[in-house]
């Protein structure tokens, strides 16, 4: 057991330590003209940020991923006392020390996008009803989901590149994972980068509605913003949201899965013990200290085996092309266009099944309201036969009221193009037609939402390829499952090639070679971006050391020292 007052000594001894680091570091980044407060951001990873002049331009400028995560939580230091809304009263002293230098935002920035400060995002939910909404704890109730009052920070938001880089990070505090998080961290990104970012998230289906019903929408729309769901989640949400969302389907994603960042949290998830009890000064200290760790001693080396991977990984599945023209062939395919347009065909089957077609909503609910208007109508003839004075307070409501009808059939006559003359009257053939629409109208929807539920287990089923995995008893039931609900898609897609389990092999295989072709395109780029950027960055930190030697010997060793990692 360490006495107390050496752990004092030895924590004073430590700040100072790192405090020295720091002060250098800063010399030395002014000395190399890089004392930018987002420098360090602006030039996180070569391969992302070390732009060629002449370059072909790529649907994305910078691709990457952000999530949260609970492990790096702290408790902070409090009596056992509780005020009356039952949290503990801290006893922590004010320190204004930041131990979060460049990756942590502070606690201002994010909180600018709290609820309190932008307002209820709700109209968000009410337009946009996601299937797989339910599926994604994070989803419900984002704004004001809550933590164990036990913690002060509840654990870390982060946001890393493709390649492995951290770009920014926010504390949670005292609360899940609220939008404001992401929020605030796509808000300096843009402000950072520019246009064409693509980011993945593992609720990016919902978040971007949010982004859109945001202060920040204009924002987005300028710079071409887009939310993606990565490969490591994709699966796990409604089909037609992988259709619109997921990497395979999205043109210039290339071969990029979006899960870097379970790569970095199985590592970082270490730092947990030793953080759990720290001040929140310490707690930030120890996390910069292992960002910084991780950007200075192993970035180079992962970026190289990142690039050479992906492009042994890209030329593996363009050598199916084989395969894929034999398919091709058995399914009495031509052209491999036809791909494009059986995408194009399942997201619209899909999409037509949650939404009735417009046209024939505006003819139910013009049929409705003629129902109300001829209602009123009757009433209004019986009130004039009546001559009782008691009743002229209610004949003159319903004039109104008739007024008031009359004037919301005129309206939807003028989107249907009916003029007064044509106005459908009971009966007639647009009434009866009408009227048995309306009454199959639940029924109708119910075997809507009960075909697309089914079609989207099937494709869901297929993707997870459940019955070629597993022991021989689950083979079994998957075959036998499989084959059960094989049937009901025949039935209900007789004439639709992309929803056989061939078809839609074939047409994800078309898809991971196209994506597998963007990403050479990509690596070819990003490649030549990060050799050049190793050469002249070697050549500006020689020029600048051989320039202060004499004048400042100690300041030109710390250069050295930094050009060699």
């Amino acid at each position: 057991m360490i006495p107390c007052g050496l752990k004092e000594q030895f924590s004073i001894c430590y700040n100072l330590f790192l405090a020295i680091l720091n002060n250098v570091e800063l010399q030395v980044m002014k000395e190399l003209g890089r004392s930018d407060p987002d420098w360090r951001l602006k030039n996180c990873c070569a391969a992302c940020t070390f732009e060629l002049e002449g370059e072909e331009e790529l649907e994305f400028r910078m691709l990457g991923a952000m999530d949260g995560n609970d492990s790096l939580k702290r408790v902070p230091h409090s009596k056992a006392m509780l005020t009356s809304e039952g949290d503990r009263i801290s006893n922590e002293r004010d320190d204004l020390r930041d131990g979060g230098g460049e990756y942590i935002l502070p606690r201002v920035e994010v909180d600018r996008w709290s609820k309190e400060a932008i307002g209820d995002m709700d109209v968000a939910k009410a337009e946009n009803t996601l299937p797989c909404e339910e599926r994604w704890k994070n989803m419900s109730d984002d704004h004001t989901s809550k933590m164990w009052g036990v913690f002060e920070e509840t654990g870390f938001f982060l946001l890393l590149c493709r390649h492995g880089s951290m770009l920014i990070g926010a504390d949670m505090v005292k609360s899940g994972e609220q939008v404001k998080y992401p929020l605030a961290v796509i808000t300096r990104l843009l402000q950072t980068f520019g246009d064409r970012l693509g980011i993945g998230y593992d609720i990016g289906c919902k978040f971007s509605g949010t982004v859109h019903h945001s202060p920040l929408s204009k924002l987005a729309r300028m710079k071409q913003f887009r939310m993606l769901v990565g490969l490591f989640h994709g699966h796990a949400h409604n089909h037609l949201c992988q259709l619109q969302h997921l990497g395979t389907y999205v043109k210039g994603l290339g071969l990029e899965d979006l899960k870097t960042l379970e790569h970095f949290f199985s590592k970082s998830n270490a730092l947990a013990g030793v953080i759990r009890y720290a001040s929140r000064f310490h707690h930030h200290q120890r996390i910069n200290s292992y960002l910084k760790h991780i950007d200075h001693s192993d970035s180079f080396e992962h970026l190289s085996s990142f690039l050479c991977n992906n492009y042994r990984q890209a030329l593996e599945i363009i050598d199916s092309y084989l395969a894929l023209q034999k398919s091709m062939r058995e399914l009495g395919v031509t052209d491999e266009k036809e791909f494009e347009a059986w995408l194009q065909e399942e997201e619209d089957y899909l999409s037509n099944l949650q939404y009735e077609p417009p046209e024939e909503t505006i003819e139910m609910e013009y049929f409705a309201r003629l129902v109300h208007y001829y209602d009123v109508e009757s009433k209004v003839t019986v009130s004039n036969r009546v001559i009782f004075i008691n009743i002229e307070t209610a004949q003159r409501h319903l004039l109104e009221k008739r007024s008031q009808e009359l004037e919301r059939v005129q309206d939807l006559e003028r989107s249907l193009n009916i003029s007064p003359e044509e106005r459908w009257i009971v009966g007639s053939e647009k009434w009866r037609e009408n009227e048995q629409r309306v009454a199959m109208r639940t029924y109708r929807r119910c075997l809507d939402q009960l075909e697309g539920l089914v079609v989207a287990c099937i494709f869901e089923l297929m993707k997870m390829n459940m019955s070629h995995t597993g022991y021989k008893m689950r083979k079994h039931i998957g075959k036998a499952l499989k084959a059960r609900l094989q049937a009901i898609l025949t039935s209900l897609n007789h004439d639709r090639k992309w929803a056989t389990p061939a078809g839609h092999q074939a047409m994800d295989t078309y898809f991971k070679i196209r994506r597998a072709k963007e990403e050479i395109k990509c690596l070819n780029i990003e490649i030549r971006q990060v050799i050049t950027y190793m050469h002249i960055e070697d050549v500006h930190l020689h020029q600048h050391e051989a320039a202060i030697a004499d004048t400042d010997a100690a300041l030109a060793l710390q250069i050295a020292a930094y050009r060699k990692g």
